[in-house]
């Protein structure tokens, strides 16, 4: 069972006070669409009414793609906004980020600071997509997460695998287990 504020911090992008998310919890890898790199994450998975889980920052530099996504520096795609902003834009019902300090460069206690209170956001534009639920977790909580479901959490990683989600915005939480899987032979790249 996830701790809140130990192991996950929750918000939302609805002015409701009683937010409610029954979704399945797909696991989406980097969670970025960004066609000028050939990288598509949502590609063949369709994540509406779905909660995604995503690895901050972007996807790491390779010896024979040194440049991609900026090499070392940090993309706007790897910014946590722009993680809520596509979930959203792809229909999503909310976004599970998946934190360690190495991929974020920060500590989770700056998490715990920032998300632990009042959170506060311009109003939506009419017609503008947002998501029920917006929550950070460790890559403890990811592991917990994913051993109830039935698989380790690398496992889970590499293959896609989720849980079925009933979220509050005050961080109570019930799942129900099940696995999801990214089409076979859907790739990242376009």
């Amino acid at each position: 069972m996830l701790t809140p504020t130990a192991d996950t911090v929750v918000g939302t992008g609805v002015e409701d006070p009683d937010v409610n998310v029954d979704a399945d919890l797909v696991f989406l890898g980097y969670g970025i669409n960004a066609p000028e790199q050939k990288w598509n994450d949502y590609k063949g998975v369709d994540v509406r009414g779905k909660v995604v889980m995503i690895m901050v920052n972007d996807p790491p530099a390779t010896a024979s793609e040194p440049n991609l996504f900026g090499g070392k520096a940090l993309t706007y795609y790897g910014r946590w906004t722009y993680k809520y902003e596509e979930a959203a834009r792809q229909g999503a019902a909310g976004a599970l980020l998946i934190h360690t300090t190495e991929s974020a460069s920060y500590p989770w206690t700056v998490v715990q600071n920032a998300w632990s209170g009042t959170q506060y956001s311009l109003p939506v534009e009419p017609g503008q997509p947002t998501l029920r639920l917006k929550a950070w977790v460790t890559d403890g909580g990811r592991d917990t997460n994913c051993r109830e479901g039935g698989q380790g959490p690398r496992r889970a990683e590499a293959r896609g695998v989720g849980a079925r989600l009933h979220r509050r915005a005050s961080g109570a939480a019930r799942r129900r287990h099940r696995c999801i899987r990214p089409p076979r032979g859907s790739s990242r790249r376009t």
